[in-house]
């Protein structure tokens, strides 16, 4: 009896050793991933670019990191340029990203561009079905060539700041005045390869849904009953009765390449106007289609023009003319569902010419 206690004892020696090696071996191992993780209530620190995002006012880190900005004031800092950031990393079910509780500006309002959603006809009808079955891959492909974007352009700005550092001297500006930067235009084409079969995608969708609109309702439309609406966050242009928030057609659309996604300040400022939160109802808003040209009007403006204008007097530098910012054709394909112009709508070729008799001078434009 006595020896073979005395096995069972050594046995279980070795045993536990061997777990204690385990346990050793674990931690050396795998401390450090679980030193480098933060959890809701840690305060972190950032380096990055301020983007306005799906109507969210958002830091984008150097490493392709996306934070929704809470209790930080929108245009605190100039967006779309590099900021450090000091504060609370927070997790809430509700929002798509995870979020920091800034330390700073600890006064400041979280705003969001838009509360207003697109909604397709709720009508049990095969339009409807169509518009949800276009609406649903597109949401997808403009979210994920935003993000793919908005990193990308974190990378560049930070490049660009480290060149300044070991050269001594100013960068490029990343974001000019006139025309767009080819930094930009590279970075959506370098995502758009990357997303082109979502691209095809949906696009293949919505054409059915176009043809099913064209072949049962656009001839049974009154202009004057109309109006538009133009959601920046969505990417897309809606035409609705001014007695009824549901779209009778959604059209894809791009707008203004500036990354803040702000409201137009200055002439070839790459941003496209916003109309105020407190006027976006088709009897308040002071935007209004101003002209019509059914044709080209110059090059890179296909199908038809129809020029925005304001009654505001802060927007006449922009709307004086009645076509500096237009909805207008465009044969850039692979631009739409994204921010690609330089402040104008654009829509498909064949879109400026389905929308073109749907409009009259005068006709309500809401931009959200």
């Amino acid at each position: 009896m006595g020896p073979s206690s005395s096995r069972r004892g050594n046995s279980t020696i070795t045993v536990s050793k061997i777990g204690y090696f385990l346990i050793l071996v674990f931690h050396l191992l795998y401390s450090p991933y679980f030193a480098d993780q933060i959890v809701p209530g840690d305060r972190i620190f950032f380096r990055g670019t301020v983007q306005m995002l799906a109507g969210r006012q958002c830091l984008v880190t150097v490493d392709g990191l996306i934070f929704s900005l809470l209790n930080y004031p929108s245009m605190a800092v100039k967006l779309g340029s590099s900021i450090k950031l000091e504060g609370n990393y927070q997790m809430f079910p509700q929002m798509e990203i995870p979020s920091i509780h800034a330390l700073k500006n600890p006064n400041g309002v979280f705003q969001e561009l838009s509360s207003v959603e697109v909604r397709c006809q709720t009508t049990d009808s095969e339009l409807s079905r169509l518009c949800q079955e276009f609406m649903s891959p597109y949401l997808v492909y403009v979210k994920e060539m935003e993000l793919g974007m908005a990193k990308s352009y974190a990378r560049l700005v930070f490049d660009r700041e480290m060149q300044e550092e070991m050269t001594q001297r100013p960068p490029d500006d990343v974001i000019v005045n006139v025309d767009e930067p080819p930094d930009l235009a590279g970075i959506r084409l370098s995502v758009f390869r990357e997303k082109q079969r979502q691209f095809y995608g949906w696009y293949s969708q919505y054409q059915k849904y176009r043809q099913e609109f064209e072949t049962t309702m656009t001839k049974s439309l009154s202009p004057r009953e109309l109006y538009l609406r133009i959601s920046k966050k969505n990417f897309v242009l809606s035409v609705h009765r001014i007695s009824d928030d549901d779209a009778l057609f959604i059209f894809p659309i791009s707008y203004g390449f500036h990354p803040d996604g702000a409201d137009k300040q200055m002439p070839d400022d790459g941003r496209t106007p916003v109309t105020p939160k407190m006027q976006s109802k088709p009897q308040y808003t002071p935007h209004f289609i101003a002209r019509r040209i059914n044709e080209t009007c110059k090059p890179g403006m296909t199908g038809a023009c129809m020029g925005i204008g304001s009654r505001r007097e802060e927007d006449q530098f922009w709307s004086q003319f009645g076509m500096n910012i237009a909805i207008h054709g465009t044969e850039s394909f692979g631009t739409v569902g994204t921010r690609s112009s330089n402040g104008c709508i654009r829509l498909f070729h064949k879109d400026a010419q389905i929308l073109f008799p749907m409009t009259y001078e005068g006709m309500p434009v809401i931009l959200d």
